[in-house]
């Protein structure tokens, strides 16, 4: 007899973050699709331009918008909440989880 994969009931990996805002919003992170880390590769080179804080602001948002509860942020939001270096910090905190969730068995 052969095991059926459901990707339905598949446990899906998440990384929790609690938002800096009055609430202190919990989120669960969920991984990315292909074209999410896309946008998150090409952060590689990001250098503190206006373009480019922009296109972090960018990317992250749409990271952390990527979440359990449905939270949503916009690119505005997150700019009055987060600093530069927080993003940096987040992107640095993301790349990990992805890493470890690489390296892991289902």
């Amino acid at each position: 007899m052969s095991k059926v994969l459901n990707f339905n009931t598949l446990k899906r990996k998440t990384m929790t973050i609690v938002m800096n805002d009055e609430e202190q919003t919990k989120l669960s992170v969920c991984v990315p699709k292909k074209e999410m880390l896309d946008n998150m590769i090409a952060l590689k080179d990001v250098k503190e331009n206006e373009e480019s804080v922009n296109m972090l602001y960018e990317v992250c948002a749409e990271l952390i918008n990527n979440n359990r509860e449905g939270k949503t942020y916009t690119v505005e939001e997150l700019k009055e909440m987060l600093e530069f270096e927080d993003l940096l910090v987040f992107v640095q905190y993301f790349t990990d989880f992805i890493n470890e969730v690489q390296s892991s068995k289902n």
